[in-house]
């Protein structure tokens, strides 16, 4: 008898620290922690999974988009896009967040949920497919603060990653010239140069930055690792403007 209670005392008293060592980060899993997809039932221990769904039973529930466009002022700043973007520069609608960035989405499911919703009403990629400039249409919907915390999410987070994100602002009904004078004018603010969007070293993928040659005074690309060893240029001119009229700085 007093043999259990010793053991249950001692338990009681080791239990707190077993608690904070279960939690701490020290600890490294070799699984993700589980999502909320099960839920507890019967004895205690064991779980349910949430019944499998199969595709094919509600293929009848979608219907086809006649349209890549959500709004008619979407379709207008495209062909906007097509006539003032360089033609070497390709330009792709709705562009969601995982297909330009990767994160460890196992460890931040909350996150991950969140992110996936997101997109970028268009994105503007180089022949080599790697992302140069987004833009977004800032309706009235975005006055929400749920959307504000989103724009401005994606804004730092490109900014982090030396990219811009341009804002046209569709608050109001405009006609062709309006629209036109808007986009224009928004990308000309946010770029108005070659050093304001990126072009991307040949050798390790990294962002070129322009640079004077000492000697002849020419503009040229070079890696902005050159200090870690990286020596990839390219020629100003082999970069295509993203514009007409943009001048280098």
């Amino acid at each position: 008898m007093f043999g259990r209670k010793k053991k249950a005392a001692l338990t009681a008293q080791t239990l707190p620290q077993a608690v904070k060592i279960e939690n701490s980060e020290q600890i490294e899993r070799s699984e993700p922690a589980p999502r909320e997809t099960e839920k507890k039932a019967g004895t205690k221990g064991t779980s349910v999974p949430k019944p499998e769904i199969h595709p094919l039973e509600y293929i009848n529930e979608f219907s086809l988009k006649k349209k890549i466009f959500d709004s008619e002022v979407e379709a207008m700043i495209y062909s906007v896009l097509k006539t003032f973007i360089n033609e070497n520069y390709i330009i792709l609608p709705h562009v969601g967040l995982r297909e330009v960035f990767f994160w460890k989405y196992e460890r931040y499911w909350d996150l991950t949920h969140k992110a996936a919703l997101m997109h970028f009403d268009f994105g503007i990629y180089n022949s080599d497919f790697q992302p140069v400039l987004f833009i977004e249409i800032n309706g009235k919907d975005h006055e929400k603060k749920s959307r504000k915390e989103n724009d401005l999410f994606k804004k730092e987070l490109l900014e982090k990653h030396r990219l811009k994100l341009v804002t046209i602002d569709a608050t109001t009904s405009m006609v062709n010239k309006e629209v036109r004078e808007e986009v224009i004018k928004s990308i000309r603010e946010e770029i108005p140069n070659r050093k304001s969007y990126p072009a991307y070293c040949p050798e390790c993928g990294a962002v070129l930055e322009i640079k004077s040659n000492k000697k002849c005074e020419t503009l040229f690309y070079g890696c902005s690792r050159f200090k870690y060893g990286c020596k990839g240029s390219k020629n100003i001119n082999n970069v295509p403007p993203l514009y007409e009229g943009i001048p280098a700085e």
